[in-house]
């Protein structure tokens, strides 16, 4: 507990400086929540509840986001939900998509969070009068997961009813074309590409868009990407 509490305030004074570097690029929504689902699954059956995963319903969704970072919020929201609920609760994860963003919530069916409580939600070491309920936390977790969602160009919001549950939506900017499920229609570049493949160089200094060009063109069959960091190379 000291250690998380430790690497949480770490984590929290290099968000604040300006100090963490990310990795934006194409993620499927479904690939994410399966393995934070994979992680919390034991401490969710140490506690009775039951995790049910909705985003099958809305196939290849993906959103533009650093990974590791997303599954440290997503992480975050599932295990507070499990750790906050009620015997034989339910955790909810649903997807969406809604004027170019890309929505993932987590809905728990616990204790919910009193009305004159709900503005310091995200405020750093703030447990509501958790600290009195035995249940371990440090009260930085959300505060850390809404500033790596704006850092990603995103949002996340609450809606809480006390003795009913409540429910985190996180807000990312959706990304083109689609990373599984269905092929999206081909574009006109993906068209005009010739039957013999082709050569793009791709002339980027910032690793994290080469990340992201790397990964579009690798969806394309044929093309050949070349990298260099400077125009002299």
């Amino acid at each position: 507990h000291l250690l998380t509490l430790i690497n949480e305030v770490l984590d929290l004074s290099r968000i604040e400086a300006g100090r963490i570097p990310l990795e934006l690029q194409p993620v499927a929504l479904s690939g994410i929540v399966g393995e934070c689902l994979a992680v919390v699954k034991p401490l969710a059956d140490q506690r009775g509840v039951f995790l049910r995963d909705e985003t099958g319903r809305a196939p290849g969704l993906t959103a533009v986001a650093d990974p590791g970072r997303l599954k440290q919020v997503l992480l975050n929201l599932l295990s507070n939900a499990i750790k906050y609920n009620k015997p034989d609760g339910l955790v909810l994860i649903r997807g969406a998509s809604e004027e170019g963003m890309v929505l993932l919530s987590v809905t728990d069916s616990g204790v919910g969070i009193p009305g004159d409580k709900q503005n310091l939600v995200f405020e750093p070491f703030q447990r509501l009068a958790a600290e009195h309920t035995g249940v371990e936390g440090t009260g930085i977790g959300l505060a850390i997961a809404k500033r790596l969602v704006g850092m990603m160009s995103g949002t996340i919001e609450m809606k809480s009813t006390p003795g009913l549950g409540s429910c985190f939506t996180v807000r990312l900017p959706a990304a083109e074309g689609s990373v599984e499920g269905e092929a999206p229609q081909a574009s006109r570049a993906e068209a005009s590409v010739p039957e013999g493949g082709g050569s793009v160089l791709y002339i980027e200094d910032e690793p994290s868009n080469l990340t992201l060009v790397r990964h579009v063109l690798g969806r394309r069959p044929g093309v050949t990407l070349l990298a260099a960091g400077r125009g002299s190379e």
